[in-house]
């Protein structure tokens, strides 16, 4: 019908896990029930409107369902058809999300365009993690690392498996406590020794390059104990 023809729904799942959402749906529990799916988001671009579309809540909570599964994706509902777009973190999880859409009561013709997310964004990604999130400790003026390093380290190396060929550039960094040239020798030494870590822990040493950059990019003040902390750091980049 001509109702159904000029219906939409745009309910977008972000890889941060955020959802934008637009259009219309038909019943205002639905639009309540939606907001709870999707963890409080905004419906304030979603409005009510009745629709001739038989299932049509069903399928767009089967369609939560799958966008769940996926790192990112669109569910949409457009000039009387359904589509949903998006990438899943494994084929695992792209083989529920789909099956979750084909299995819908109503059974629609559905446009599904559903792919992985890149292997090397996966290990961009745990690498920044790690970088944000894992503090690598050391013996102080010293390149030796902790024993609570090596764990986190040897987690590290089982997720860089997932892309075999990407390079991974271990950069060391101090704070400005000392001579200049000490703390870039002792950046680069610290850099080694976690490089060394990772090929113990089976990443391939023709993968990985440590590189020290002493004092000289200092992300927070050196006039305080806090600032100095956060100079102090090792971080991952990954290149293709």
């Amino acid at each position: 019908s001509e109702i159904d023809q000029n219906y939409r729904l745009s309910i977008q799942k972000q890889a941060d896990g955020q959802y934008l959402m637009s259009g219309s749906l038909p019943t205002l529990s639905l639009r309540r029930y939606v907001g709870i799916l999707t963890g409080g988001a905004s419906l304030e671009d979603i409005e009510i409107a009745a629709v001739d579309v038989p299932g049509f809540s069903n399928i767009v909570i089967s369609g939560l369902g799958a966008l769940d599964e996926l790192d990112a994706g669109q569910l949409s509902y457009r000039n009387g058809a359904w589509s949903m777009t998006g990438q899943a973190i494994d084929a695992q999880s792209r083989s529920v999300a789909t099956k979750m859409l084909t299995q819908t009561g109503k059974n629609p013709d559905w446009n599904i365009d559903l792919t992985l997310v890149p292997e090397f964004e996966i290990c961009v990604r745990a690498a920044n993690a790690f970088s944000e999130t894992e503090e690598m400790l050391f013996a102080p003026a010293s390149s030796e690392l902790t024993a609570q390093s090596f764990d986190a380290l040897e987690n590290l190396a089982v997720q860089m498996q997932i892309c075999p060929t990407a390079q991974i550039h271990v950069e060391g960094h101090t704070d400005a406590d000392g001579p200049a040239d000490d703390n870039m020798t002792l950046s680069v030494k610290r850099a080694e020794s976690v490089a060394s870590v990772l090929i113990a822990a089976g990443i391939s040493d023709t993968r990985l390059f440590a590189i020290g950059y002493g004092e000289t990019l200092p992300i927070a003040s050196n006039e305080t104990r806090a600032g100095k902390a956060l100079n102090r750091r090792i971080e991952f980049v990954l290149k293709q």
